[in-house]
């Protein structure tokens, strides 16, 4: 039997809380939440951001870690990431090769042995780290942007470093000098 599980934050902390999930009335009446009733079952629930909720798929990374939906799976292809999506029925990776968008359905679980993806690891989600969406052109811009930002400071350590080696060496060629003088006389 597979484990169907889910995650969400936690509206008050933003913490992560696995169990079941609901849509349901609250006790006092007052309105209807997106609950996550925690599991073992200990009657304890949460108010969730439902934005966050996110079932599990039934598959380990490499490493044995819960792949949910909506996390980031590294990839041995040449894609930095997949995205964990449910769609069309099935849980699919959200994948981008060179900037084209498409979907590739993770397979079926018909047997426990087939439960382990060996080909990446998760990384994170889009929830927690949404900075790892960028796109390698993104990633190349945003750093050469702080190189450029950061130059005259690094031209500032370079010109001291330089002016403390030449002070170095100076006094090392006075020292010698005097010593030299010293000998001659």
């Amino acid at each position: 039997m597979r484990d169907i599980i889910f995650r969400a934050k936690r509206q008050r902390d933003s913490k992560w809380v696995y169990g079941n999930y609901c849509y349901a009335e609250l006790l006092n009446r007052s309105g209807y939440e997106h609950l996550i009733i925690e599991t073992p079952a200990d009657g304890c629930s949460h108010i969730v951001i439902p934005e966050t909720v996110g079932q599990y798929t039934g598959l380990t990374d490499k490493n044995g870690t819960r792949i949910f939906e909506g996390d980031i799976v590294s990839t041995d292809l040449k894609r930095p990431y997949n995205i964990v999506v449910f769609r069309d029925g099935s849980f699919m990776f959200n994948c981008n090769d060179d900037g084209q968008d498409y979907y590739d359905i993770m397979l079926p679980i018909l047997r426990s042995e087939h439960t382990r993806y060996e080909y990446g690891e998760v990384i994170g989600n889009i929830h927690d780290n949404p900075k790892l969406l960028r796109s390698e052109e993104q990633y190349n811009m945003d750093k050469k942007a702080f190189l450029i930002s950061n130059i005259e400071e690094y031209g500032k350590l370079i010109s001291f470093c330089i002016e403390k080696d030449i002070d170095v060496w100076r006094t090392y060629w006075d020292e010698r000098k005097k010593r030299r003088q010293m000998l001659s006389h």
